[in-house]
């Protein structure tokens, strides 16, 4: 498994996942 493809991918489900609070918190 290529590492830099998964920390890519781990940091883009964090990113996701920032977003999704931060909009839950707004509503």
């Amino acid at each position: 498994m290529d590492t830099k493809a998964f920390g890519l991918h781990l940091e883009g489900e964090l990113l996701i996942s920032e977003i999704d609070l931060s909009v839950k918190r707004r509503i």
